[in-house]
């Protein structure tokens, strides 16, 4: 009886580190990104300004086909301080 007992719950650790191990973290999905950079202003500026770029996921439902989700960039000029080492 406890023969069985050990050799179920060694079946079963066995089938959840199999499963463990089948999660990658490249499924993982995070709702918006910020990334702060330097750049300029405008085309025409020569004046460099910390930028804060955020990726934004569209709201709306993925075609099975693409492994890749659609993105919506928006950037905005910051304090430098974001941009600093």
């Amino acid at each position: 009886m406890l023969k069985n007992v050990f050799f179920m719950l060694m079946g079963f650790a066995i089938a959840l580190a199999i499963g463990l191990l089948q999660v990658s973290p490249v499924n993982a999905t995070v709702n918006n990104v910020a990334v702060y950079t330097w750049g300029y202003a405008s085309p025409t500026s020569h004046a460099r300004v910390c930028k804060q770029i955020n990726a934004l996921p569209y709201h709306r439902p993925t075609p099975r086909d693409k492994d890749k989700q659609p993105l919506h960039l928006k950037s905005r000029i910051v304090s430098d301080r974001y941009c600093q080492k």
